[in-house]
C-alpha cells in the first residue's frame, strides 16, 4: 500500500509523477477489458436468444 495523503488540495502522493501515470494508465486499461469484458457476454446472450 502506498502512502497517499487527501487535503483540499487533491492527492499528495510519495510516488513520483511517472508512476502515478503508469498507474492510472494500468486501471484505465483495467476499465477498458471489464467493459470489453461485459459486452462480449451480452452478445453472447444475445446469440444464445437468437
Amino acid at each position: 500500500m502506498r502512502h497517499a495523503l487527501k487535503t483540499n488540495y487533491g492527492i499528495i502522493d510519495s510516488r513520483s509523477q511517472k508512476e502515478i501515470i503508469e498507474h492510472r494508465r494500468e486501471k484505465r486499461e483495467q476499465l477498458i477489458k471489464q467493459v470489453r469484458d461485459q459486452v462480449h457476454k451480452k452478445v453472447e446472450q444475445a446469440k444464445a436468444l437468437v
